[in-house]
């Protein structure tokens, strides 16, 4: 048309994101202004992948999805969403202004898992850390909630949710790190919630007979989301910074030996654990 060349990609949806280049300099808050850069998904050679412009770095473009016909038949699938009861019904601001004042009137869904982060702290040292987690104190719950206020969270959440809550996943930092977890574990199970999931990295699991007994003792409404990156010690030393083969190994060894229901969570590193 009028002798322009077409672009070598199809635009499939504009979004908001970020800037990978911003983030190797420095990591950012998602409150922090300039932090999200316009953007879209655009499919070519059959992938998906991620466009965005940044004033100081230019236009950068990263791998989303392997299979744009993958991709499109699981994004066409759609269905009504549940109402919310917001904390303000006059706040209608965006992601992230309008959750400076709670949940706003134009969140778009229900809360599916109730993610509650137990501590900032952990027992590895991983060289890079999705939630720059701090290192273990002797506190009982060094920098974390007490276990009343993370109950009133639960409890706010399921009056929220008409009475019920479907999945409520405890998280951190390491959670298990928390000598008081069984007490609380105790406490939620006692509320309307089907399933209680478990985020850890396994070495409690692997060392505390008393925990996997507990665990064990209610493997019908708690599971577990162990992290596990692979066989190879080398795996782990690049991504955890020590071999954790043997510990991780000890850990799904009792899980199963339990009959704990348990779901592996890796991370991939391409030319590390991707052929694992």
């Amino acid at each position: 048309m009028n002798g322009l060349a077409p672009r070598p990609y199809t635009i499939e949806e504009y979004t908001r994101t970020v800037c990978p280049g911003c983030f190797a300099e420095r990591a950012r808050r998602s409150d922090e202004e300039g932090t999200f850069v316009d953007g879209m998904l655009v499919s070519h050679d059959g992938k998906i992948w991620m466009r965005r412009w940044c004033k100081k770095h230019g236009q950068t473009e990263s791998l989303y999805e392997e299979d744009a016909d993958l991709w499109r038949a699981r994004t066409g699938w759609s269905t009504p969403t549940l109402n919310v009861v917001p904390d303000r019904a006059d706040n209608f601001a965006g992601f992230p202004e309008g959750y400076r004042l709670g949940l706003p009137a134009s969140h778009g869904q229900h809360t599916c898992i109730l993610l509650l982060n137990v501590t900032e702290r952990c027992n590895f040292s991983c060289p890079t850390c999705y939630a720059d987690a701090l290192a273990p104190t002797d506190k009982e719950t060094a920098d974390g909630p007490s276990i009343a206020e993370m109950l009133h969270t639960v409890d706010t959440t399921i009056a929220r949710e008409g009475g019920k809550l479907g999945v409520l996943m405890i998280s951190g930092g390491e959670p298990t790190i928390r000598r008081d977890l069984m007490e609380f574990l105790t406490q939620a199970m006692e509320r309307p919630i089907t399933r209680i999931l478990l985020n850890t990295n396994g070495r409690r699991i692997a060392k505390d007979d008393a925990f996997l007994r507990f665990l064990a003792d209610h493997r019908d409404r708690i599971e577990v989301y162990l992290q596990f990156d692979g066989f190879r010690p080398s795996t782990h030393l690049i991504l955890r910074g020590e071999d954790l083969s043997v510990e991780k190994g000890t850990a799904l060894d009792r899980l199963q030996r339990e009959k704990i229901w348990t779901t592996l969570v890796c991370t991939v590193l391409k030319g590390v654990n991707d052929d694992e």
